[in-house]
């Protein structure tokens, strides 16, 4: 076996080095008359199964590849390569483990294309990206995907048509169609651009997201928000929505409306601090108030602050500072400076406390010690 090794200077203080194995046993005579392992034609140098490094002034790896062949055409400054797999480094640690079909070093050393079956493993936190282009720029510190790609790790799974991944800040940035499924719990995301924070476990976005919850076994929705920005942390199982943030769900059946909502998947607990507004179609019932708080495992709906019930079918209205919705039942319990007012006939109550059904007109408003209840009827 022989080997050979040929460097040559890339720009300034960086270099890049070469080292070639043959493990041809011909003879000299017949290894320079057919396939010869170096040679230079039309000023480029040709290597088979060589191995590529390229350090800084301070003596720090940048990258090492290891190719099938190169092909350095010194008047292009590029080199092309064939069959790559190696290392891309930061600080002098590795930071992606690379591998593809074919690659060109460009602008000495400056970047890094990689064509073909591209896999990028970040071996920090177990990212694996896929995609058939990458262009790496090691003084950005930028991963650029132009094209589809998809992005895992153990906790996440993600897909969209193009990406960045910003390798300082381990952050993956997705453009286009994004899609992503947790792994640990059945949520699905999609939007138009999204940012996964992977050490953070947390997929943030400041335009239009949709968040589905589904049952793992029939694939089907239970659960959907839409927002104009969000924040889902995969750890917590916490999702954060602002801005037109809409709610829908099929067990109980409800619909809600909100300029901020807190969605505790795991607890199945939706909390909202802004005025919130609740639908239950099938009843014909809207709910309002400044904040609110949906159990969607107990199916108990509470109110707080100027908060005002609507029964469609029978133009009633009840009116309290606070107020608990039993939607299994349709019960309301409310509370603080009750009134209930309603048609056919028409009459107002006013009270200290109510109870009752409301789309039934069966709602009993209770009095204080202080105060007694005062009911109007007009006839």
């Amino acid at each position: 076996m022989s080997q050979k090794t040929a460097t040559w200077a890339l720009i300034g203080v960086l270099f890049l080095s070469l080292s070639a194995c043959n493990n041809n046993q011909s003879s000299p005579n017949s290894q320079s008359e057919s396939n010869p392992e170096e040679e230079v034609i039309e000023e480029r140098l040709i290597l088979e199964n060589a191995t590529l490094n390229q350090v800084n002034s301070d003596g720090e790896t940048l990258w090492k590849l290891e190719v099938k062949k190169v092909v350095y055409r010194q008047n292009k400054e590029k080199a092309e390569l064939e069959a790559v797999k190696g290392e891309l480094y930061q600080d002098g640690n590795i930071f992606l483990q690379i591998e593809a079909n074919q690659g060109e070093i460009i602008d000495n050393g400056k970047q890094i294309n990689l064509q073909g079956e591209v896999v990028a493993t970040d071996p920090r936190n177990g990212a694996v990206l896929k995609s058939e282009k990458l262009e790496w720029s090691p003084e950005d510190q930028l991963l650029v995907i132009p094209q589809p790609l998809t992005g895992s790790n153990p906790r996440f799974n993600v897909s969209a048509d193009q990406g960045k991944y910003h390798t300082d800040q381990e952050e993956l940035e997705l453009i286009g169609n994004v899609e992503g499924v947790s792994n640990e719990s059945p949520l699905r995301l999609k939007g138009k651009q999204l940012n996964w924070l992977i050490p953070e476990d947390v997929v943030q976005t400041n335009q239009s997201l949709q968040v589905d919850r589904y049952d793992s076994e029939t694939e089907t929705i239970t659960d959907q928000v839409t927002a104009n920005s969000g924040k889902v942390n995969l750890d917590q199982k916490m999702v954060f929505l602002k801005d037109n943030v809409e709610f829908k769900s099929s067990d109980p059946p409800l619909q809600a409306a909100s300029n901020a909502i807190t969605w505790d998947m795991e607890k199945k607990l939706l909390r909202s601090e802004k005025p919130i507004k609740v639908v239950q179609n099938e009843d014909k019932i809207t709910l309002t108030g400044n904040q609110g708080q949906i159990d969607l495992e107990t199916e108990i709906a509470r109110f707080q602050g100027g908060v005002k019930g609507v029964s469609e079918s029978n133009q009633a209205v009840l009116f309290a500072n606070r107020l608990q919705w039993n939607l299994p039942t349709q019960e309301m319990t409310a509370k603080g400076d009750v009134i209930y007012q309603q048609t056919n006939p028409s009459l107002t109550s006013k009270g200290e406390e109510a109870t009752g059904i409301l789309q039934n007109k069966n709602i009993v408003v209770k009095g204080s010690k202080q105060e007694r209840v005062t009911t109007e009827i007009v006839p």
